[in-house]
């Protein structure tokens, strides 16, 4: 099984972070979401990569992520990309993971913590044509089958998929 994880580099200037030395850090819910395959990947035999467009200057950041059991970590970096909404992220890390190769599971946070639009999972959802589960707060992997736990405004949910699947963990 093979586990993609899409993290966004935030520049801290940008999210007002005054205790930390780093020019960037990894999107919270991000970590959540890498944290969330660090866990599947203690019962089951998993691959986990991660990819990420940002600048140069995230690469250190990145080096702090192999202390993780990671495969493989992609960067995509070009200085058309900055500045780019979310339609153009979401195609570059689509075309990401089709040159990688697919995966079963693609994790991110629902969020990031500078512009927060929860749009990047759907939009990769709907470009890869896997099922999509929102709001992710705990998953198990049964073979092929997948049970989430998802919460919506004070309500939880329990739903199971299959994969291929996109989930966003809040």
């Amino acid at each position: 099984m093979k586990i993609i994880i899409c993290i966004k580099g935030i520049a801290v200037s940008k999210i007002n972070i005054s205790d930390s030395d780093d020019e960037y850090k990894i999107s919270t819910k991000d970590m959540y979401a890498l944290k969330t395959a660090l866990a599947i990947k203690e019962k089951y035999l998993v691959d986990i990569d991660v990819i990420c467009m940002a600048p140069l200057a995230f690469f250190d950041i990145f080096k702090k992520l192999y202390t993780y059991d990671i495969n493989q970590i992609y960067l995509a970096n070009d200085s058309l990309f900055a500045g780019a909404d979310t339609f153009v992220t979401s195609l570059v890390l689509y075309k990401m993971i089709e040159k990688i190769g697919m995966a079963d599971i693609i994790l991110c946070g629902k969020s990031s913590d500078d512009s927060g639009t929860a749009q990047i999972g759907p939009s990769l959802a709907e470009r890869l044509k896997y099922q999509l589960v929102s709001n992710i707060t705990s998953i198990k992997v049964n073979g092929h089958h997948i049970k989430c736990e998802s919460t919506s405004e004070n309500t939880k949910y329990e739903i199971e998929t299959e994969i291929p699947m996109v989930g966003t963990i809040d």
